[in-house]
């Protein structure tokens, strides 16, 4: 039943928006495509943030690899930067432990260059990320940052991707306008008075 609903919601989809929309007056039309356009272009500025970063990562760890002159270096920097996704452990889940083992196996100098790889890599992404992702997205760097501790203290680990998220269509809804409709409607009867 899931499936067939879906699959004539999308086929009917623009369809079915004029005639949900047909309910709605101008004003709330005109706010509510104004949101979902901001909406749409935020996420597509996030999508190629984290593009950008993760190819960034897989660059900065394929050049150090490929230094250290560790073999398939190309294809475990392609892998580290997929693993870059994820977050708060990103390159973390591959590079610590391979540096614990080396460390434990006697190769202490790879150990240790694995080691400050994964620092590097830790700083770089954590000094990049609010200004790429504030840039491509539209929000202040500044706000991208609050909108990931806040989510991170809330709802944890997946707190750092929804934090950005909320905090995107707080901003969406104020530049549409949304929050000084809402404050004229309701100033309005006392200005009357």
């Amino acid at each position: 039943v899931s499936l067939a609903a879906a699959i004539f919601v999308s086929k009917d989809w623009y369809t079915l928006q004029r005639w949900l929309f047909g309910f709605l007056p101008q004003s709330i039309q005109r706010s509510g495509m104004d949101v979902w356009g901001n909406l749409r272009a935020a996420t597509l500025g996030f999508i190629r943030a984290q593009l950008l970063i993760i190819t960034i990562t897989g660059v900065v760890v394929t050049i150090y690899l490929l230094i250290l002159g560790v073999d398939y270096a190309i294809t475990l920097g392609i892998i580290m930067a997929i693993f870059d996704l994820l977050p708060y452990l990103g390159v973390g889940t591959i590079l610590v432990p391979w540096s614990i083992y080396c460390f434990l196996t006697g190769n202490v100098q790879l150990g240790l260059a694995l080691a400050v790889l994964y620092l590097t890599v830790a700083i770089t992404r954590q000094l990049l990320e609010p200004k790429v992702v504030g840039d491509r997205v539209g929000l202040n760097p500044l706000l991208t940052l609050i909108g990931l501790y806040v989510g991170l203290q809330v709802y944890g680990l997946y707190g750092a991707l929804i934090g950005p998220v909320v905090m995107l269509i707080v901003i969406s809804i104020y530049r549409a306008r949304i929050f000084h409709q809402i404050w004229d409607y309701i100033t309005e009867p006392l200005k009357n008075t």
